[in-house]
C-alpha cells in the first residue's frame, strides 16, 4: 500500500465498499443459487418415485404376460385333447376331454405390458434429464458459494488494512462504523 495514510485509508474504504457490495450480491446469489438447488432435489426425487412405480407397473405386467402365456398354453392344450388318446404333457391316456373355457386374452396383456415399458422409457428419461439438471444447479450453488467467499475474503483484506493504515483501538472503530454506515 503506497502514498499516504489517508490516500491509502481512502482507496481501501472503496476497497472494502466495493467487497461488501459484492458480497451482498454474492450471498443473494447463493440464496437464490440454494432454492433453485433444493427444488431440483425435490423434483429428482419425485421422478425417483415415478420411475420406481413405473418399473414396478412393469414388472406386474411382466408377471400378468406370463400368467397370460401359460393359461393360453393350458388352454391349448385342453383344446386338442381327445378321450382315449394321450395327453401331450404327461402321456396318460385321456379318459375324458376337459371343458375348453374361453381362449386366455394375452393380447390385452401384452400391450398392458408395452404401455407400462414405454412409461418406465419415460420415466427413465425425465429422470436423466433432471439428474443434469440437478447437476448443474449443484455446479452453480458451488460457484455461488465460492463468489461469496472470496468476497468475504476481500472485505476481511480491506478491514485488515485499514486497521492496519489507521490504528487500532475506538477512535479506528468509530472511524470505520462511521464510513461504513456511509458506503452501505
Amino acid at each position: 500500500l503506497g502514498g499516504p495514510p489517508l490516500e491509502r485509508g481512502e482507496q481501501r474504504l472503496r476497497d472494502l465498499k466495493r467487497a461488501m457490495n459484492q458480497l451482498e450480491a454474492a450471498e443473494s446469489r447463493v440464496s437464490t443459487v440454494s432454492e433453485a438447488f433444493r427444488q431440483a432435489e425435490a423434483s429428482l426425487q419425485a421422478q425417483r418415485n415415478v420411475c420406481e412405480a413405473a418399473t414396478k407397473a412393469v414388472e406386474e405386467a411382466r408377471a400378468q404376460v406370463l400368467a397370460a402365456n401359460r393359461a393360453h398354453a393350458a388352454h391349448l392344450l385342453k383344446s386338442n385333447l381327445e378321450p382315449g388318446k394321450p395327453c401331450p404333457v404327461c402321456d396318460q391316456t385321456v379318459e375324458t376331454a376337459p371343458k375348453v373355457g374361453r381362449e386366455p386374452a394375452i393380447k390385452k396383456v401384452e400391450d398392458a405390458l408395452s404401455k407400462a415399458e414405454a412409461q418406465l422409457t419415460k420415466s427413465n428419461n425425465a429422470l436423466q434429464k433432471l439428474l443434469k439438471d440437478h447437476s448443474a444447479a449443484e455446479a452453480q450453488l458451488e460457484a455461488a458459494r465460492e463468489l461469496a467467499r472470496t468476497a468475504q475474503e476481500e472485505r476481511g483484506a480491506a478491514e485488515n488494512d485499514l486497521e492496519a493504515i489507521f490504528g487500532r483501538g475506538s477512535d479506528f472503530e468509530k472511524s470505520i462504523a462511521g464510513r461504513k454506515a456511509t458506503i452501505t
